[in-house]
């Protein structure tokens, strides 16, 4: 499906008396399962904004997020036809008040109208793994999570509140696109590869090379392709570093891009000969200089780094390399 984008999904992970909340997975061609209740991101809203929107809306309760979960990528098939999502969980609580009297299945309402009810389902029946939870990979996270929080030297602080979004008002439209990205983080020689970005009447900013992943394309398998269609050197994926999310208001449109960033290195046979610039080419047909810029001058903040809070997750990634 060319040029087709991957949803963007926010859940809610919510757990309360031992018992975790799930819905019955209705979409089309998949097979019996569960999933946390949630929905689709709009266009300009933040994640965790969009998971305690969606409570209200489908449940008029009110929860509040304690912490996110690694993003998922989720590309099946659906009834012939390969379905793409990008979900971001958070682990949630009710807001005072809002608590249920019991463990009774709660009635719950979709956007269409459609009534559906979410069930409390035992943490023993999930250990168990008899239970399909879509999307895969949730589960793992959830228990991973679990852990962590069972040592109190790794309690996590409240969070702060986070707002609901404005509806919009009656003929309002909001212009953008939604899109997913992703992004390599090439350090070598004490250098990390940037490219710039150049618009009119701004400062120029810089950003690792990648670019937009495609319908039912891995995050990681876009960042060898970008940088093979870019530089013609292909490059190894050494971690994953999860994903961000970058939004933004230009020309009165909002840009709301996730952000897979990834720590790369080149492939065997693929290293420059130097630190001289490279030379790209964009997919469609333009080219740019992709420079090395030095470590130093990078975390040192005078340059401004696409996505937002990059360089303190960078220092904090090498904080972390240093450590090991």
């Amino acid at each position: 499906m060319l040029g087709a984008t991957p949803r963007l999904v926010a859940l809610g992970t919510l757990l309360w008396q031992d018992h975790l909340l799930l819905a019955p997975s209705t979409i089309p061609g998949d097979p019996p399962g569960w999933r946390c209740p949630g929905g689709s991101i709009e266009l300009g809203e933040r994640a965790e904004d969009a998971v305690t929107r969606v409570f209200i809306e489908e449940m008029g309760r009110r929860v509040e997020v304690l912490e996110a979960l690694p993003v998922v990528e989720d590309i099946r098939s659906h009834g012939g036809e390969t379905g793409h999502e990008l979900s971001f969980p958070f682990v949630v609580q009710w807001r005072d008040g809002y608590e249920p009297f019991d463990l009774a299945p709660i009635e719950c309402f979709e956007s269409t109208g459609e009534r559906f009810q979410a069930r409390w389902v035992p943490l023993a029946d999930l250990h168990s793994g008899g239970l399909t939870i879509h999307p895969a990979g949730l589960t793992a996270a959830l228990f991973d999570w679990l852990n962590r929080r069972a040592t109190p030297a790794e309690e996590v602080p409240p969070r702060r509140r986070t707002p609901i979004r404005r509806p919009l008002a009656d003929g309002e439209t909001r212009r953008g696109a939604q899109r997913v990205v992703a992004l390599g983080h090439l350090l070598w020689r004490d250098h990390l590869l940037l490219h710039p970005v150049v618009e009119a009447g701004t400062p120029i900013a810089w950003r690792s090379l990648g670019g937009g992943v495609g319908f039912g394309e891995r995050a990681a398998d876009a960042v060898h392709r970008e940088f093979v269609e870019e530089t013609a050197r292909a490059v190894e994926v050494v971690e994953s570093k999860g994903a961000a999310e970058n939004i933004f208001e230009r020309d009165d449109a909002i840009g709301h891009e996730a952000v897979f960033e990834y720590l790369v290195r080149w492939a065997p046979g693929h290293e420059p000969e130097s630190l001289d610039d490279l030379e790209c080419v964009e997919s469609g047909g333009g080219r740019f200089a992709a420079r090395w810029m030095p470590l130093e001058e990078v975390l040192s903040g005078r340059n401004v780094i696409y996505p937002d809070g990059f360089v303190d997750r960078l220092r904090g990634w090498l904080s972390e390399g240093a450590d090991a």
